[in-house]
């Protein structure tokens, strides 16, 4: 079997789903559509086969990555695959040397992040008389040492920036620090090149002093990278630090640069939308998107009101997007539980793990989508079935890596778990766009500008679309007069031209020469995906002046 099936529709399935009295939403509400790229016992690229999954990432080209790991009978070999859907390659496998220099051979792999062009950064493990882990990051020379002992949770974004955090500060181009010198540190830099310190604990950010570059109490509990990077080099990621006018030490998300971020959420601080409450541990693993949108969970501080809740904006106008509480849409009695691990893109859709919480006191896990307007739509959940090699099947439970898995082409990566004791696993990329582009129009704006006398007319509008417009076209039908030679044939003839590309793209415009009589035009837009809006049409009247 192929490591790719064609996208599948996950409408008809959820629609017939029935979970303990929970109707699985109708297909209007269904957030997106799935496509398989690896499951337990498929032919894997370099001629294996697949095992058992670590939480996959994809990078903002659709490129997924993510550690296989096959602990059969007396083995235990742990790989990295990378690539798109359908043509994934080996990165590199346990046993392999490590390039570069004498440090022995690669043993294990935590996480992988992947950039825009399918290049990975990895947390790996290596034997060399002893044990120690590193951060390698892919460049056109091959995998590169980026950080040393210590070093966790790589980010690559899509144009080569590494980040990450160390409990040592150890990376290529740093020496070991003296005793005095603080041993927690934020590293960034370019892939392949000596990585500059960007924070280290003891430093004061904003009138507050940092303890940690991360906080160790949720370490456990957490998948995926601990810091998140975007195309800019902007980092979010939480810390343990002390404010000037407390000495108590508070867990505080930070957004924006690596060297002055600003605090978004902090411990104690009021939740923003939600009465009375405050956020009492924001999550360990917020996501920054490309435009610097950032999204996290927290639990809360509250008497009578939510215990969690998700929330999302630009630093400084953050809203709730979810809370734990409240009603899953297009059910009844059935309220979200539990809200975790949420990641958000350009467009602002957040992307949320929760528990759904019944009457009966079950429940069930799972990932639901928030775009900018509507309710929560399901991406995910137990009981639902997804497509497999051997036809749909009941996932058993769901799961993803936090940062890292929702890109601006509204692709989201996660994996889905079915079975017995979870003993087979899927990974699976939902597409979440919600539908074609659109096409509106400014001019000709008014139905009496669409007949005229004018021998030609310019006409401009705009395109949207949540994965941005590639290019807007448009035709002309003109009728076209009869020749002398056939003057004497009945009827009218058109003709239509070729398609020409406006000028612009989510604001366009063209001028076009008109024919007398009917002249149809017809315009469509293209989005990032490739995906055509239906034609709109225009229809404008040429006429001589004082004809009836």
């Amino acid at each position: 079997m192929p490591t790719s099936i064609a996208g599948f529709s996950g409408l008809a399935a959820a629609a017939a789903l029935l979970i303990g009295g929970f109707s699985a939403p109708a297909q209007a509400q269904v957030g997106s559509t799935y496509k398989l790229v690896a499951f337990t016992g498929e032919a894997s690229p370099d001629g294996g086969t697949y095992y058992t999954f670590g939480n996959p990432t994809i990078g903002a080209d659709g490129s997924v990555g993510f550690v296989d790991n096959d602990s059969r009978g007396d083995r235990s070999i742990s790989k990295v695959f990378a690539g798109q859907p359908g043509s994934l390659r080996l990165v590199v496998s346990s046993g392999d040397k490590v390039p570069g220099i004498n440090l022995g051979s690669f043993s294990d792999f935590q996480s992988v992040s992947v950039s825009k062009d399918g290049r990975v950064a990895i947390n790996a493990g290596v034997n060399n008389d002893g044990y120690f882990t590193g951060i390698w990051a892919e460049t056109s020379d091959g995998l590169v040492l980026a950080g040393y002992e210590g070093s966790f949770d790589p980010s690559i974004s899509a144009l080569g920036p590494v980040a990450f955090r160390s409990g040592a500060i150890s990376a290529k181009g740093q020496s070991t620090p003296p005793e005095n010198q603080s041993t927690d540190a934020l590293f960034v830099g370019a892939a392949g090149s000596p990585l500059s310190t960007a924070l280290t604990s003891g430093q004061i950010i904003g009138g507050q002093r940092l303890q940690t570059i991360y906080d160790t109490s949720d370490e456990s509990n957490s998948v995926g990278p601990f810091v998140d990077a975007n195309e800019s080099g902007a980092v979010a990621f939480k810390a343990v630090a002390s404010p000037s006018a407390s000495p108590a030490p508070k867990k505080v998300i930070y957004a924006g640069s690596p060297t002055a971020p600003s605090p978004v959420a902090t411990q104690g601080d009021a939740a923003p939308g939600l009465d009375g409450v405050e956020y009492a541990d924001p999550s360990t693993q917020p996501s920054i998107a490309p435009n610097g949108l950032v999204a996290f969970s927290s639990t809360l501080n509250s008497e009578t009101g939510p215990d969690s809740a998700v929330f999302s904006g630009a630093p400084g106008a953050i809203s709730a997007v979810a809370v734990q509480g409240t009603t899953v849409p297009t059910t009844t009695n059935v309220t979200f539980g539990r809200l975790s691990n949420a990641v958000v893109n350009s467009t602002g859709d957040v992307i949320f793990r929760a528990t759904i919480q019944y009457p009966n006191e079950t429940s069930r896990t799972g990932i639901w989508l928030q775009r900018k307007t509507g309710p929560a739509v399901l991406i995910a959940v137990s009981g639902i079935s997804l497509p497999t090699p051997t036809g749909l099947r009941e996932v058993t439970s769901v799961d993803f890596a936090g940062p890292g898995t929702f890109n601006d082409l509204h692709e989201f990566v996660f994996k889905a778990s079915f079975g017995d004791d979870d003993q087979e696993e899927g990974i699976y990329v939902a597409d979440t766009r919600p539908g074609a582009p659109i096409v509106h129009i400014a001019l000709p704006a008014r139905p009496r500008d669409r007949v005229t006398t004018k021998s030609n007319i310019l006409v401009a509008g705009s395109a949207t679309d949540d994965t941005g417009i590639e290019k807007v076209e448009y035709t002309v039908t003109r009728e076209v007069s009869a020749s002398k030679r056939n003057a004497h044939k009945r009827g009218k003839r058109f003709v239509t031209t070729r398609p020409k590309i406006a000028k612009g793209s989510e604001s366009w415009n063209f001028q076009i020469p008109l024919s007398m009589g009917l002249n149809l035009i017809s315009i469509t837009a293209t989005d990032k995906l490739g995906n055509v809006s239906p034609p709109y049409q225009v229809r404008v009247l040429r006429y001589e002046r004082g004809a009836k």
